[in-house]
């Protein structure tokens, strides 16, 4: 699981879309501590 993460990640910062995938990531753990 996490290799894949690091793949998509290594991709997204290539693409140059780092900040997108970052307020994404960061929303999404946002919704998990919410949910807790």
């Amino acid at each position: 699981m996490e290799e894949v993460v690091l793949k998509l990640f290594s991709l997204v910062v290539r693409g140059g879309r780092f900040q997108v995938f970052a307020l994404a990531f960061g929303g999404g753990v946002g919704l998990e501590e919410r949910a807790k």
